[in-house]
């Protein structure tokens, strides 16, 4: 369905009334298809009540976007998704075709596109913030379209075929020169393809990075290092990580000392990996150097939206990657410091830190922000120490009233017993007194009776048995009384051992007193 605007033109509905294209001025050739990269400029303006903004909020020129590959909004995709070279049309979309309910933050757009450290560039220019459920129209002047899997034209020119790639000799015959020429010529049209689609993912990541999306922005890089990986593997270039970050972290046992250790280890390991540097390089193959910068710079641009995203473990991941390529690169080392840092991995963060001062020249921004790690690791070391000896102090304290808690619990229980047997009636008082001359007159009764009925103890000497029944009986009138008193139980098992040695001793009489 067509709606007629102001000037005339109409829009055409794409998506119902809430997605609406119009054609400002028609262009030539068939219409882009999927996978194919539309290069063009564009400007975004505010809508409000069907009033468009007089002045756009952001404006891009010579801006590439494949289809199918969400490196635009769903609405501006959608309109390029059906564009011609030589287009200008408007698309006008709802908000949810747009940024939806969150919205997008004020956009800083920085003169490199290389994603640098915060601090350490200066913004060219900021744009507006999206409002959360806004309305917006954008102008799309087509320029190219690049049909999936050809190599961008500028590409071509800045990089000519050179016939030296292939061999010339006069010791081969024609079939041999004229196939190592096709496979120079395949090999540069390979290169060329994938430094074309790497250009491609790495200026959709720095727009996502630019927009404060870092989530899309890692999705371009992460997609930008497969097509790397693909390419180099294909042509049988792999390369195995240097474990330069790996196993630096010495165990709580081992103390400062090896501490020192593991950091002269790292330092050699990493200097082992600077002189595997040229002969790694030559795994690839010539020409491919551009191939390499644009691999290490998406690979340090997905570090960066890793250490966004808060995934740590994934920068060092990364790190290893581009360090295994370039053991001096000044951003792998930085990060890979601030996520061993954010690990709490302090070792691992000096061994990255020591290596960036190194080879960081003076007063650069690297070295300047080296220093300003170091501060926060010393000060991490700092709060770590405090915080062990608060747990250390805690613990000690914690067992100390424990301890306490139950010296008081036994004073607690004899004086609560103590005070039981004390404010009992005369009764209770006559009662107790009568139960303990019962317990101390039975005591000699059972003594004598034990003894009588032991058949080496026949014959006892009133004398032997009266020592023993003594000693009974002051046995089990002291253990009557630590029970009326209520002693702890280490107490009561002291007392029971020292009645058994004094039995013991009684025995020892009567057996001796029989023999004379």
């Amino acid at each position: 369905m067509a709606t007629t605007g102001d000037d005339g033109t109409s829009w055409e509905e794409v998506m119902g009334k809430d997605l609406v294209t119009k054609v400002l001025r028609k262009g030539s050739g068939g219409q882009a298809e999927m996978g194919t990269v539309v290069m063009c400029n564009l400007k975004g303006f505010f809508v409000e009540n069907e009033d468009v903004s007089a002045e756009s909020f952001e404006e891009w020129t010579n801006q590439s976007f494949k289809i199918g590959e969400s490196d635009a909004i769903p609405g501006v995709e959608m309109a390029l998704r059906f564009s011609r070279v030589g287009d200008i049309l408007r698309v006008r979309c709802n908000s949810r075709f747009g940024y939806g309910p969150t919205g997008r933050p004020e956009v800083v757009i920085r003169n490199s596109t290389e994603v640098k450290e915060e601090g350490t560039e200066t913004a060219a220019k900021s744009i507006v913030a999206i409002p959360a459920d806004k309305d917006l129209e954008y102008e799309l002047e087509i320029l190219s379209h690049l049909p999936d899997g050809d190599v961008d034209p500028v590409l071509l020119k800045a990089h000519p075929f050179d016939e030296s790639h292939s061999v010339h000799s006069d010791e081969v015959d024609a079939s041999d020169e004229d196939s190592s020429r096709a496979k120079a010529f395949r090999d540069y049209t390979e290169r060329l393809q994938a430094l074309t689609e790497l250009q491609q993912r790495k200026e959709a990541g720095n727009r996502w990075f630019s927009y404060g999306d870092f989530a899309r922005s890692a999705r371009a890089y992460s997609k930008a290092t497969q097509i790397a990986d693909r390419y180099f593997n294909g042509n049988a270039n792999s390369n195995t990580p240097a474990q330069a970050l790996q196993g630096l972290t010495p165990s709580s046992e081992e103390g400062e000392g090896a501490a020192e250790s593991n950091v002269g280890e790292a330092n050699a390991a990493l200097e082992a990996a600077e002189k595997a540097k040229e002969a790694q390089r030559r795994t690839f193959q010539a020409g491919d150097e551009e191939v390499v910068a644009v691999y290490v710079s998406c690979l340090n641009n997905l570090a960066a939206c890793q250490l966004r995203l808060g995934d740590n473990a994934k920068v060092k991941d990364i790190c290893i990657r581009v360090l295994e390529i370039d053991p001096a690169n000044h951003k792998a080392l930085l990060r890979a410091a601030k996520a061993a840092l954010a690990t709490h991995d302090y070792e691992e963060c000096e061994v990255c830190l020591q290596r960036l001062v190194e080879v960081a020249p003076p007063g650069s921004s690297a070295a300047v922000a080296a220093a300003t790690e170091r501060r926060r690791l010393k000060q991490a070391q700092l709060e770590y120490k405090q915080q062990q000896k608060k747990m250390s102090d805690n613990m000690a304290r914690q067992l100390f009233n424990n301890k306490s808690s139950n010296s008081n619990s036994s004073h607690s229980n004899n004086n609560t017993t103590s005070g039981t047997s004390g404010s009992s009636n005369s009764s209770s008082n006559s009662t107790n007194s009568n139960s303990s001359t019962t317990i101390e007159a039975a005591a000699p009764q059972k003594a004598v009776a034990a003894a009588a009925a032991s058949p080496a103890l026949t014959s006892v000497t009133p004398a032997a048995a009266a020592t023993t029944a003594a000693a009974t009986t002051a046995t089990a009138t002291a253990t009557a009384a630590t029970a009326a008193t209520g002693s702890a139980d280490w107490g009561l098992l002291l007392l029971l051992l020292t009645s058994l040695a004094v039995l013991l001793v009684s025995i020892c009489l009567v057996v001796w007193t029989n023999k004379k």
